[in-house]
């Protein structure tokens, strides 16, 4: 059991740094599968351009639906955001831009451990809704790109 406030902000460290970490491997993921999913459309237009035959129209284009719609996911797990809080953190950059120069110093200052541990919480929470809604873009993102690998794959059968 965590007893001292030391203790506590030391965990709460490393719970912040952890989760940041899962963000970056969120983006990181996200920046492969749109780079694949780029690649990938690019060959269906090349391909495109000495013609489809007739039948497999329909499926190239379901293929290059779903890679777009791939790609625009990909582009919102990217996306950057910044949550709607009602408190000034002394931590998160843009709740840091709320204060004035002298008044963030002086909060700084004045810092108590209890302030610390309250700060250290609310920015876990806050990144734990960013996580959700990163990770939910990454996996529609995801999907839709093997839903038009399946879809490729089966013209070939063709």
């Amino acid at each position: 059991m965590v007893k001292s406030d030391e203790e506590k902000i030391d965990l709460l460290t490393n719970i912040l740094y952890s989760n940041h970490e899962i963000l970056k491997m969120a983006d990181t993921k996200s920046s492969f599968v749109m780079g694949i999913s780029g690649i990938m459309l690019y060959s269906i237009v090349q391909v495109n351009k000495t013609g489809f035959p007739s039948y497999k129209i329909y499926l190239y284009s379901f293929a290059v639906l779903c890679l777009l719609i791939s790609i625009i996911s990909q582009l919102m797990t990217i996306y950057p955001r910044v949550g709607k809080n009602n408190y000034k953190s002394i931590f998160f950059y843009s709740d840091i831009l709320k204060y004035q120069r002298k008044e963030y110093a002086k909060s700084i200052t004045e810092i108590d451990s209890q302030k610390i541990i309250d700060d250290y919480i609310a920015c876990i929470y806050d990144l734990a809704i960013t996580q959700d809604i990163k990770f939910s873009w990454l996996n529609s993102g995801i999907l839709f790109f093997i839903i038009s690998i399946v879809a490729i794959s089966y013209s070939f059968f063709l």
